[in-house]
């Protein structure tokens, strides 16, 4: 199954390199959540979806609790999830308070990578064999809103 995208051109007047220019954006025929993600689990091993969706729920409870500790969170062929912050400068050491100067906190996720070597490019394991389809190609947007609905596990 290849991933849908569309073509959108570009109107802001102020970009001069690329006013006008066509570029690809992500077409996404729907979204999959915990429940979905264990019942595909359940389909694919001799786990039961049940078991699945405990062992799930629990694991985003311990990667909150990583996060909250200040560790990185690793999970070998997926990536690695830490937390970002951004702040306003204090003029002193002692002036700096969180609560003033701590402008947003922030989850980041670097996927796996690993290094081409002979090219010595990073590679994403995840989307090494991606393949992409206009959306444009398709019939209509009832068949891309079919198309999703065919991803999808059913209850």
């Amino acid at each position: 199954m290849s991933h849908l995208y569309k073509l959108v051109q570009n109107t802001n007047e102020k970009m001069t390199g690329a006013f006008g220019k066509w570029y690809a954006r992500p077409v996404y025929t729907g979204t999959i959540n915990l429940d979905g993600i264990a019942q595909l689990i359940q389909r694919n091993s001799t786990a039961k979806k049940s078991d699945a969706k405990a062992v799930l729920t629990e694991m985003v409870e311990v990667i909150t609790d990583a996060l909250q500790a200040s560790q990185r969170v690793h999970i070998d062929g997926f990536g690695t999830f830490k937390v970002g912050m951004s702040s306003k400068g204090a003029d002193e050491v002692k002036k700096f308070t969180i609560a003033e100067n701590l402008k947003g906190v922030r989850i980041l996720f670097q996927p796996e990578t690993s290094v081409d070597k002979g090219s010595h490019k990073r590679l994403r394991p995840m989307l090494q064999n991606i393949q992409f389809q206009n959306s444009a190609d398709l019939a209509n947007a009832k068949e891309i809103e079919e198309r999703g609905k065919q991803e999808e596990p059913q209850p």
